[in-house]
């Protein structure tokens, strides 16, 4: 299988060893923006060693199939990344979605062309990718740019979870949307507008 997905701006593979210093970079200079919905480092742990982590987990998660973490890179330069997470076979063929961009590539669609990809990205059929039945993406209410991003690719709102993470010390609430793979498919068909245009430059 590929591992490097591309759309008309995008490449998007996994991390590497390389990366370290294009990543650690984005942490520092996006810190008070990714630090609102996500984890902060715990305390004594340095962003090389969250690096080393985030390397380690990726790498077992495409080894055991459970999870697909993806840096986005447009003309060379680092813009975020996305992630397959969580995924579960038999009964349920789910994974969980998560993305972040860079606030110097906000505004330009960059984000709806990542995310849109790797959805692509999990429903297609094997090898091309993961054939899963359905995609999630949990996002806090506070997260609006996140939530308008998930409603223009076409992903329903199911519910609220109550404190479902623990975000920087507080359990915070998160919005739950979800897109099956034939709702995926059938708005690709749709045409200009559909789920799937981002991925093709729209």
């Amino acid at each position: 299988m590929d591992l490097i997905l591309r759309t008309p701006r995008l490449a998007l593979r996994p991390p590497t060893l390389g990366d370290r210093e294009a990543w650690l970079s984005a942490e520092v200079a996006n810190e008070a923006h990714w630090g609102r919905f996500g984890p902060r480092p715990q305390p004594g742990r340095t962003l090389n060693q969250v690096f080393d982590d985030f390397l380690l987990r990726a790498r077992e998660g495409e080894r055991d199939g459970t999870g697909y973490r993806f840096l986005a890179f447009e003309s060379g330069e680092y813009v975020g990344q996305v992630a397959l997470n969580n995924i579960v076979r038999r009964a349920f063929e789910n994974a969980a979605l998560g993305w972040r961009v860079t606030l110097a590539a906000q505004g330009r669609g960059l984000a709806c062309e990542m995310v849109a990809r790797a959805i692509d990205f999990a429903f297609a059929a094997p090898p091309d990718g993961l054939g899963l039945h359905r995609v999630e993406a949990n996002i806090m209410p506070i997260n609006t740019r996140s939530i308008r991003l998930a409603e223009r690719l076409g992903m329903r709102r199911e519910g609220l979870s109550l404190r479902m993470l623990c975000i920087n010390g507080e359990w915070e609430d998160h919005l739950r949307y979800a897109v099956l793979s034939d709702e995926w498919s059938a708005a690709a068909r749709a045409g200009p507008g559909g789920v799937s245009g981002p991925a093709s430059g729209t």
